[in-house]
């Protein structure tokens, strides 16, 4: 089993970005299952040099994420899908063309097995609460809507490449609600869960407020469900 330690599932982002390296996994045909230790992601049926090579090889090839994206359905108020919480000059899906480009491999490899700590300088899409651009809560940064963009590259992008299963469907959405699970489970098992609306599963319940910041958008810090 291999645990990625820096993963949290009370962070959004986090359980959106354990999702995206499923997806990838079985876009790559890799036979891997998922469980959740408390807050950490547990992979199975999988080494650890094997996925950040295939996490790598997947970033290095022609994306064809936002041509995927366009399967779900938006919201005919503002033409977007749910999770996308950006407003003004900042467009969704520029931000994910970017993304795409230039993460190294030791990104990909802090994202998973270290803290997340928000430091690199590209648009935040919302996703993580502990971002900098939404609480500018550090010394010397500006108020929301000023401070600089600042987020987990690595992070984000694998948190983008789940939006398949973890966008839900349009509506006026002010909670954003997710859950583990504690026994190991393939993708389909986890489109399942995610579908479900059962209690059953040994994981966690989280939901998460969306704030805003002038008309850009993002989720608070989490809570459980009891």
């Amino acid at each position: 089993m291999l645990k990625l330690t820096g993963i949290q599932a009370d962070n959004p982002q986090g359980w959106m970005a354990a999702i995206g390296i499923m997806m990838i996994l079985a876009k790559q045909n890799k036979q891997a299952s998922l469980a959740w230790d408390n807050l950490t992601p547990i992979l199975y049926h999988i080494t650890e040099d094997t996925l950040i090579e295939s996490l790598v090889t997947y970033q290095n090839t022609p994306n064809h994420l936002i041509d995927e994206l366009a399967v779900i359905p938006i919201n005919p108020q503002n033409n977007k899908i749910m999770l996308d919480f950006t407003a003004g000059k900042v467009n969704f899906n520029a931000v994910l063309t970017r993304m795409t480009q230039g993460i190294t491999q030791q990104q990909i490899k802090d994202a998973l097995f270290l803290p997340w700590r928000n430091c690199d300088h590209i648009v935040s899409l919302g996703w993580d609460p502990k971002s900098v651009k939404q609480a500018a809560t550090l010394a010397g940064e500006n108020a929301p809507d000023k401070a600089k963009h600042k987020t987990v590259l690595a992070g984000q992008w694998l948190a983008a490449e789940s939006l398949l299963l973890t966008c839900p469907l349009p509506r006026q959405q002010k909670i954003y609600s997710w859950r583990t699970w504690s026994t190991a489970v393939d993708l389909e098992g986890i489109q399942a869960i995610i579908q479900s609306s059962s209690d059953c599963w040994g994981g966690l319940h989280f939901t998460s407020k969306i704030s805003f910041s002038g008309n850009f958008k993002f989720f608070l810090p989490s809570t459980v469900v009891l």
